[in-house]
Parts: structure tokens; C-alpha cells; sequence
């Protein structure tokens, strides 16, 4: 009752109380506080009209500083993880910006020097190459803790994504009639990145995507990783990619309580 109005609740009777009946009749009065979304602060007794309104002021004052502490706790981690996120974006722009710009800047050079075209071919990759980790950036940095999820076709949605993907020569294979909750255009950016990482990190020729009883699997016949211990972890990448692509796979996987 304190929780859901908010008020303090200070019963000196709990047996006359319809609402307050302890299951313990040995507890006559009670003292309950709420500590606004947290939860409750609570006395009780034996004897009954054992709390005054000098307690119920004790009690709300202390309350109201406890609940000032969660909410510094609160920001404070709120605080930590903005400040995980600038520290890979920093990492992100000043190095892997960085390489593709000067390759860039380079060729065009190059070109300008010696008219050779061939030169502007090497500058547009750089430049594609740096619209992907801006992209892979964003998508990190707008990553929303909470979900809304929906019932989404699986099937459905693995080949989007994969017609989102340039998968060149690759095929995927799909057995995974039904639907799951979810996200839909997080689960859709989910297969993305893992067929992204499949075709252009494990070279593989074929993807198979499977239901199962209580999730799905996405598979390759690619190289696979030396080290996966870290392979989920910001910055962690077989070579070429801003390693931010499965950490990506792991951020939605989390919001969804989902494991990967």
C-alpha cells in the first residue's frame, strides 16, 4: 500500500488493519516507508502503537537520504558506461578514421600529381571503408538498453538482412520456420553484423541460419577466430574491422537477456 501511493504507513494495530494483517500475529504495529522506485523501508513490533510521528520523521529522513544514494549510484554507472563509450569512440575516430583518411588524402594526391584513375579507385575504398565505421560507430552509440519486442519471423527476417549485406559470391541457407520475440530492426541488424563478419572476416562461401527450441544458430563454414575469448569485446577484430561489429551482436543480444 506505502509502495504503490507513495505515503508513509504507520499502522499502530496491524490485527484491526484488513490490508495490514501480518502473517505473524505476534507483530502488533508497523512503520513502512517507501523509497520511491527502489522498494520499501520497513519497522515492525510486538507491541502495539509502538511508532510515533517522531518515528514516522526518523524514518522518512532516512529514507529520503537513502534514496538519494541509490539515485547517486544510479548516475554514477549511467556516468561509467557514457564514459566506456566515448573512450571507444575516441579510439574508433583518431585511429581507425584516421588510417582510411590518409590513404585517401594520399591516392587523391596521386592522382592530381600523375592523372592516373586507378589512383581514385584506391581513394573510393578508403572512403567506403570509412562510411562502414562510421556506421558501426552510430549503431553502438544510439544502442538502447531497453526492448519492445514483438513476435518477428525468423526466416524473414535473416533474409533481409542478408539481402542488406554484399555477400558476393556467398550463399545462406535457412531452417528456421516460426517466429521469435523480439526487436525486429535489432534482430535485423543482429544478422547483419554476424553475416558481415562471416563473409568479410571468415571468408566463408556459405551461412546457415537454424531455429532452435530456445533460440537460433548462425553458423559459417569461414576460418573462424584464433581467440575467442574476447572476439564479443569493443575493438576485438581478426584484422581490417573496427572490432565493433559483434560487440554490437552482444549489445542487442543483452537487451534482449539473450546469450551469444
Amino acid at each position: 500500500r506505502a509502495f504503490e501511493t507513495g505515503e508513509t504507513d504507520l499502522t499502530d494495530d496491524l490485527l484491526a488493519d484488513s490490508q495490514g494483517a501480518p502473517a505473524d500475529d505476534a507483530i502488533r504495529s508497523g512503520l513502512t516507508v517507501p523509497i520511491g522506485e527502489f522498494g520499501i523501508f520497513q519497522a515492525v513490533s510486538t507491541e502495539p502503537g509502538a511508532f510515533d510521528e517522531t518515528d514516522r520523521e526518523l524514518a522518512e529522513l532516512l529514507v529520503a537520504h537513502t534514496q538519494e544514494a541509490l539515485h547517486w549510484f544510479e548516475r554514477t554507472e549511467e556516468l561509467e558506461r557514457q564514459n566506456d563509450r566515448l573512450e571507444q569512440f575516441a579510439s574508433v575516430v583518431s585511429h581507425d578514421l584516421r588510417n582510411p583518411l590518409n590513404i585517401a588524402q594520399g591516392r587523391l594526391t596521386l592522382a592530381q600529381e600523375t592523372e592516373e584513375l586507378s589512383q581514385l579507385e584506391a581513394a573510393e575504398r578508403a572512403l567506403e571503408r570509412m562510411n562502414c565505421i562510421i556506421d558501426d560507430v552510430l549503431a553502438l552509440a544510439r544502442e538502447d538498453p531497453s526492448v519492445e519486442p514483438e513476435a518477428v519471423d525468423l526466416e524473414t527476417t535473416a533474409e533481409t538482412a542478408w539481402s542488406m549485406v554484399d555477400t558476393g559470391e556467398a550463399s545462406l541457407t535457412v531452417d528456421a520456420e516460426g517466429e521469435r520475440l523480439a526487436d525486429p530492426g535489432r534482430l535485423q541488424r543482429l544478422f547483419e553484423n554476424l553475416f558481415r563478419n562471416s563473409i568479410e572476416h571468415g571468408g566463408a562461401e556459405t551461412v546457415r541460419v537454424e531455429a532452435l527450441d530456445d533460440g537460433f544458430v548462425v553458423a559459417d563454414d569461414g576460418t573462424g577466430f584464433a581467440d575467442t575469448e574476447n572476439v564479443l569485446e569493443s575493438g576485438a577484430s581478426a584484422g581490417g574491422g573496427t572490432g565493433l561489429g559483434l560487440a554490437i551482436v552482444q549489445r542487442i543480444a543483452d537487451a534482449h537477456d539473450w546469450t551469444v
